[in-house]
């Protein structure tokens, strides 16, 4: 049987992004400092960070 399992949270880095994949993921990514930013209203330092 050919399951495919998703997890969502702990990816804090491209660093923790390496690891997943090496340990059988076919993607992962980390929204978490995104939404942090956008809660704190820090929108102008978010898309300088996006944008590097």
């Amino acid at each position: 049987m050919d399951v495919e399992i998703l997890a969502s949270g702990g990816i804090k880095s491209a660093l923790d992004m390496v690891k997943a994949y090496r340990l059988g993921a076919r993607s992962a990514g980390m929204a978490g400092k995104i939404l942090y930013r956008l809660k704190k209203r820090e929108k102008k330092r978010l898309f300088q960070k996006l944008s590097n």
